[in-house]
């Protein structure tokens, strides 16, 4: 059943799992365009392991009614993206796998943190660290595209 997030200006949201083994997949939806996503993998009994998370910047919403589907076809009008980052649903949608993880008697969450990642939002460890994540370096020689592990002890 898909549950209610909100953002920083109380805008409603839904995120729904859909689950498989060994992945989870959090998908956060407003008003029906994907607009946010987590991807998890069981790595243990024990252990949740957090691949990505990611929030739109460029989504383009759908027309719902027929009128606005009309002038796409007729006059080649598009909607402008709309740029979801900035709104608080990826603490949200974190705060939503921390949960899930922790009602599923997970021990751990854990995920890497990549060069590419900080190059695009250099503030993503500061980001980690504020919901709780302790932050474990790693040795660059072995993987240099790696900057640091990630590890949250949930119980």
């Amino acid at each position: 059943m898909p549950e209610q997030l909100f953002d920083k200006k109380g805008r409603r949201y839904t995120c729904s799992i859909i689950e498989g083994d060994p992945l989870l997949l959090f998908q956060l939806h407003h008003n029906q365009l994907l607009v946010g996503e987590a991807k998890c993998l069981r790595a243990s009994p024990t252990s949740l392991l957090l691949k990505d998370i990611a929030i739109a910047n460029e989504a383009i919403p759908n027309p719902s009614h027929s009128w606005l589907r009309l002038l796409q076809k007729v006059l080649g009008w598009r909607p402008r993206p709309i740029n979801y980052r900035g709104q608080g649903l990826g603490s949200a949608l974190i705060h939503h796998v921390i949960q899930y993880a922790r009602k599923e008697q997970f021990q751990s969450l854990q995920g890497e943190l990549f060069r590419a990642d900080l190059q695009n939002n250099a503030k993503l460890l500061q980001w980690y660290q504020k919901h709780g994540f302790e932050i474990i370096p790693v040795n660059l020689v072995d993987n240099p595209d790696v900057m640091a592990n990630l590890h949250l002890k949930l119980i």
